[in-house]
Formats: structure tokens, C-alpha cells, sequence
């Protein structure tokens, strides 16, 4: 991703389309939706910008929504569907949506449909909660892995959103063998 959009390339490496051109300001992550054929994208933007959120488009690359989007609403703040710095997206097997908020030191989660379901995590060190949450990703078991780039540490959450383990963290000095 770059330039203000998303490039989409053949498995040959050959340029096949672009998608968001002037419609993203600096996507930072992305998550595809076979079933659904739709591609979400994290929009993250500047500081300064109001713009901070995340867009949605079908594969043509036809911009559908913004996720959380609310008419009159700024997508950039501290509500359910509000948005500071979303960087990565994951999705799980049922097709709902995870986003890491990241300079809001939280998750959010929305259904298939657009709709919001819940935010989990908060500011803070101890488990589950966040510095700069990151990289998303889901197990076969449906557990998830945060990735948390302040605390340099991965943590697993179950279904529920218990920490089952976390791996990881701070090393005064690298070691090799």
C-alpha cells in the first residue's frame, strides 16, 4: 500500500488495478472478505486529520461505507466507531470485523454487517491492556494475537477476550547464539 491507495497485483507481480485512489489518505492495513467480497481497509491518516477511519469497498474497488461511520460524526475520537490511528484489521471465522485502534489503546470489533459489537483493552501494562496495539491475527482455534508495539509483546486472547498468554516484551540487551 502506498501513494494514497491500494495496489492490486496479478500472482505474476503484473499491476491489475488500484483501489481508494483519492478516497484514502495513508492506508496502513487491510483485511479481505471472500465471502462477503469486501475489502476493509485502515486509513489512518495524519495527527491533524479528522480523517481517521476505515473504509470499506467491494472488489471492483467501489467504495461501500466507513466502518462505525455515523452521519454528522467526525470518524476521528474516542466513541465505539470512532477512530485514532487504525492500523491493522483481522477477521474472524464468522466474518466480524477486528480493528486495532491503535492510539486509542483499544480493539474494536464490528459484525459483518457494519454493525459495532464491542472495544476491549485500555491504556495500561498490565494483561489485556494496550500501548500501542498493532498487528491482528486469528489461530485456527478462533484464539486472537494483538500485537502490541509499545510493550514489544504478543498477547492471546480466547473467545471470550481473556488473556490466555503473553509473549514477548522488553530485552535490556539482545543475546545471541
Amino acid at each position: 500500500m502506498g501513494g494514497r491507495m491500494v495496489r492490486v497485483f496479478s500472482k505474476s507481480g503484473e499491476p491489475v488495478k488500484t483501489i481508494g485512489a483519492n478516497q484514502l489518505e495513508r492506508p496502513t492495513g487491510l483485511a479481505i472478505d471472500r465471502t462477503r467480497r469486501r475489502i476493509y481497509v485502515a486509513d489512518s491518516s495524519r495527527q491533524a486529520s479528522m480523517n481517521h477511519r476505515v473504509r470499506v469497498f467491494d472488489f471492483s474497488g467501489k467504495w461501500l461505507s466507513d466502518l462505525g461511520a455515523k452521519p454528522g460524526r467526525p470518524t476521528k475520537g474516542t466513541d465505539p466507531g470512532q477512530w485514532h490511528f487504525p492500523t491493522y484489521i483481522a477477521l474472524d471465522s464468522e466474518g466480524n470485523v477486528y480493528v486495532s485502534d491503535s492510539m486509542n489503546f483499544r480493539i474494536q470489533i464490528f459484525k459483518p454487517d457494519g454493525e459495532f459489537v464491542k472495544t476491549f483493552g485500555e491504556n495500561g501494562d498490565g494483561p489485556g491492556n494496550f500501548a500501542r496495539v498493532k498487528g491482528l491475527a486469528f489461530d485456527s482455534f478462533g484464539n486472537l494475537y494483538a500485537v502490541d508495539g509499545g510493550h514489544s509483546l504478543v498477547q492471546m486472547f480466547n473467545k471470550d477476550f481473556a488473556v490466555l498468554m503473553a509473549f514477548g516484551g522488553y530485552s535490556q540487551r539482545l543475546e545471541w547464539f
